[in-house]
């Protein structure tokens, strides 16, 4: 949205970027990955410029390709959809990244940041309430 972002759940966004080799190992599934450093780690002063969403079409998309690992994730996990955390965890993301992570000192951009989250955490929990429906329609059309 053409402004560098302050606050809120995009910044300051530390991330382990740099490792040798020999020394490291990726943890992780296809949405979030770590390393893992045999030794110790030195955080380098400065930004990194990372575009994550260059488009609000990117986000939407990213959105979906992240829900579906989501979905994806819960189902081997074994969880059931519950109406808490398709209604609370929204509002909790909105709130934090709004309000406590200070994203309204940004102004709009923090605004939507806030609202994208609490989107996204809407559409997360909404697939496997999603999932649960169309296997229940699958085995009564049977």
């Amino acid at each position: 949205m053409g402004k560098w972002i302050r606050h809120g759940d995009w910044y300051p966004d530390t991330k382990l970027r740099l490792a040798r080799a020999d020394k490291v190992q990726c943890e992780g599934g296809r949405d979030h990955h770590r390393l893992v450093v045999d030794g110790t780690v030195q955080k380098l002063q400065g930004d990194l410029l990372h575009y994550s969403y260059p488009t609000l079409s990117t986000f939407v998309e990213k959105t979906i390709y992240f829900s579906d690992i989501y979905l994806q994730r819960q189902l081997d996990a074994g969880k059931k959809w519950k109406a808490s955390h398709a209604v609370l965890r929204p509002i909790w993301r909105f709130f934090r990244a709004y309000f406590l992570r200070l994203g309204f000192l940004d102004g709009f951009p923090g605004f939507f940041i806030a609202a994208a989250t609490a989107y996204t955490a809407l559409v997360r929990h909404s697939r496997l309430y999603e999932h649960g429906k169309s296997s229940l329609e699958k085995d009564t059309d049977a």
